[in-house]
């Protein structure tokens, strides 16, 4: 009898966990035409399916305020990177529930931090503090899609930095969300290094340079600033 009880009790707690929806935010990066700075263009889908993996409902997020709400609530498992292949594949299942494309992001309370920056001038920032660090990110040392420089050449589709650079975005993004006192423009940092560092997760390289009046410096690649 206790074994019947268990095999019951197994096959009800099998049954809810396959009813009940779990989510799944699933993120595509890919390049705007000439596009110069290194941040990507995002497509983003937030999924509900049951245990079985069938989708019960899809819908694309056009705004990084849905992509930080969302985002902030699952854990780094249920966020996903897949391939262009994919996300053109799920946007075509998501059109019953929502028209939506590709969206060209500068983030909310920023004017440098996105895939493109619409600040008139250097000194022209947005209020979020961490549009700082962004900036200093967009004018630091890099190698456009196919360009060759320091003996590297760039076969990706998007600008790679410097590992110094990559590393200075990322402290900076940290510190301004230790002391940011307003908790939405905290959520918002927080997210934005999410993005960048643990989703997209660009490679960078390294310099070595000689000492003479002309440096000749020579790069190698490295899969992230903590490798170098």
């Amino acid at each position: 009898m206790p074994f019947l009880i268990f095999f019951l009790f197994a096959g009800m707690a099998a049954l809810c966990y396959s009813r009940f929806p779990r989510t799944e935010l699933r993120v595509h990066f890919e390049p705007l035409p000439n596009q110069k700075n290194s941040w990507p263009l995002a497509r983003v889908a937030l999924v509900n399916y049951d245990a079985s993996r069938d989708s019960l409902e899809c819908r694309m997020l056009s705004s990084i305020e849905d992509i930080s709400r969302q985002g902030i609530h699952l854990p780094a498992t249920r966020i996903k990177a897949i391939l262009k292949q994919e996300m053109d594949a799920l946007e075509k299942r998501c059109s019953s529930f929502a028209e939506a494309g590709r969206q060209t992001i500068t983030y909310p309370g920023t004017k440098w931090c996105g895939d493109s920056d619409n600040a008139a001038n250097y000194s022209d920032l947005g209020p979020l503090e961490a549009d700082k660090c962004c900036r200093d990110h967009d004018h630091c040392d890099g190698i456009l899609s196919g360009e060759t420089k320091y003996n590297l050449t760039n076969e990706g589709m998007f600008t790679l930095l410097n590992c110094e650079c990559e590393e200075a975005l990322d402290n900076c993004f940290k510190e301004t969300a230790r002391n940011e006192t307003d908790a939405f423009h905290k959520l918002l940092t927080v997210v934005l290094r999410l993005i960048y560092f643990e989703l997209y997760s660009p490679k960078c390289y390294v310099l070595t340079c000689d000492n003479s009046t002309e440096p000749n410096c020579v790069g190698e690649w490295r899969d992230g600033y903590e490798d170098a």
